[in-house]
């Protein structure tokens, strides 16, 4: 149980800390950079 536990928090906390940075990373700079520039959006 003990493993399965540790395992499970692990994926857990990878993914909860994946999905902050992500969202923050791609929506303060690729955001802003195709807003600017729209030759990657059209």
């Amino acid at each position: 149980m003990s493993t399965a536990l540790i395992v499970i928090g692990a994926v857990i906390a990878f993914n909860v800390l994946a999905a902050v940075a992500g969202y923050r990373h791609q929506s303060v700079r690729p955001d802003r950079r195709r807003n600017t520039t729209p030759k990657g959006n059209r």
